[in-house]
Order: C-alpha cells, then structure tokens, then sequence
C-alpha cells in the first residue's frame, strides 16, 4: 500500500513505460522517505539507519533476526516508514 506522501513522490517524476525505471523510481522513493524521517532521530539512531538502510530493501524472509529487529526499530519510530 502507498502512502500518500510516496503518491505525491511520483507525481513530481515523470515515469517512463519501462520496468527498470520504474522500480528505480520505487527505490528512489523509498531512499527520500527514509532520509526525511531519518532527520527526526537522534543521531545515534540516525548514523545507524543510514548504516542499515539495506533492511529497507531487502525481501523479509532473506533477513537476519537482527536486522529484522532493526527493520521493525525504525519502523515503529515513524507512521511514514509503515
């Protein structure tokens, strides 16, 4: 599910018909939410979630239960990152 605010990420990119640019959009998207919540936390938190920004895009059942923990950390810090 999109959030409004990745909805309005898109509607200021222009999208191209093929499926590499896309997901590159995607990714994109997903980096700018994270760096915009990531300017909320304090700086430990924020200097280890940009260290472990990898969780954000990797599939759930490759991850490790650390950074499960992690991925779940940051998750509950902000309603974006849901």
């Amino acid at each position: 599910m999109l959030t409004p605010y990745l909805l309005s990420l898109f509607h200021t990119t222009i999208t191209h018909a093929n499926t590499v640019n896309l997901v590159r959009y995607i990714y994109w998207a997903l980096d700018c939410v994270r760096r915009l919540v990531q300017n909320i936390f304090d700086d430990y938190d924020r200097k280890k979630c940009k260290h472990m920004r990898n969780v954000f895009m990797k599939r759930s059942h490759t991850l490790t239960m650390k950074q499960t923990w992690y991925l779940h950390h940051y998750c509950d810090k902000s309603q974006l990152l849901i």
